[in-house]
């Protein structure tokens, strides 16, 4: 399916899992299914990927902590200016999970930040741009 297809599937999963009582094997399948919004494009690589994501344990009590850290206001950024490291701060055009708006502020807050852009891909650059991810993290590593 194209991408406007499993966006639309993607949340139609995300509202059986929050709406109704469902078995673990209908809740995994579902989850599966929710997964596919954070690719631009799935191939094989990013199937396979998705597949291994989904069956690895998930630890929802830290999910949970994160969100309520979030939401009462949480600022990553507020010492953002003390970290003197350089950093790479990189985005998928199409994340619908960290846009790249917020990926460039990250960027910018930091002393020595750099951004960088994969176009054409979402929230798993190292999988959907993985040969340029690669080059491109060895790169920075290398200085």
């Amino acid at each position: 399916p194209d991408g406007a297809e499993r966006l639309a599937a993607a949340e139609s999963a995300d509202e059986l899992m929050n709406a109704t009582e469902i078995g673990s094997e209908q809740w995994k399948r579902h989850y599966r299914t929710l997964m596919t919004r954070y690719v631009a494009r799935q191939g094989p690589a990013e199937t396979a990927y998705l597949d291994r994501l989904c069956a690895a344990p998930v630890n929802f009590e830290s999910v949970e902590v994160m969100y309520a850290e979030f939401t009462a206001g949480l600022d990553l950024l507020q010492n953002a200016s003390r970290v003197t490291a350089p950093a790479l701060a990189v985005a998928g055009e199409f994340d619908v999970t960290v846009p790249p708006a917020a990926v460039r502020g990250i960027a910018d807050a930091l002393p020595n930040g750099r951004y960088v852009e994969f176009k054409g891909v979402g929230h798993f650059p190292e999988v959907e741009a993985g040969p340029q991810f690669s080059e491109l993290v060895g790169a920075f590593l290398v200085g």
